[in-house]
């Protein structure tokens, strides 16, 4: 059996470490701006408005094939955070909110390759929000 002080020491450190992870993520220095369109709002930040209107243009285009697909669509509009603060690319959704979060590098930089990487997350990531809620 643990003893209570080791469990409450435990306890105090998570807590502690989740709120200093949570600052590594806060931008002060960054102003929110939305693009709203039929059936998408689509967050974004200084900085990343020219993927912001490319990610809103994908959604449209892609919301029709996909809930044809999956014969469902999201009962409101579902909202993209477009976030270009760190080093890396990736994509998430979150059903649950009808939320996709993606972190876009730059769409000009070398070694690219020759796929439409922003069109190809766009339509994973929402796909994933549609067949999700449908279940």
């Amino acid at each position: 059996m643990t003893p209570p002080v080791f469990r409450l020491s435990v306890l105090v450190l998570l807590f502690v470490t989740a709120g200093f992870a949570q600052d590594e993520f806060y931008h002060p220095e960054l102003t929110w701006r939305t693009i709203e369109t039929e059936h998408f709002y689509v967050h974004y930040h200084t900085g990343a408005e020219r993927t912001a209107r490319v990610v809103a243009k994908v959604a449209e285009d892609i919301y029709a094939p996909v809930t044809t697909l999956y014969h469902h669509r999201p009962d409101g509009k579902v909202s993209f955070v477009i976030k270009d603060f760190d080093d890396y690319s990736n994509g998430a959704a979150y059903f649950f909110d009808n939320k996709v979060e993606i972190w876009a590098s730059a769409l000009d930089f070398d070694l690219r390759g020759t796929h439409n990487w922003l069109r190809n997350v766009v339509t994973h990531e929402f796909t994933h929000i549609v067949q999700i809620q449908r279940r």
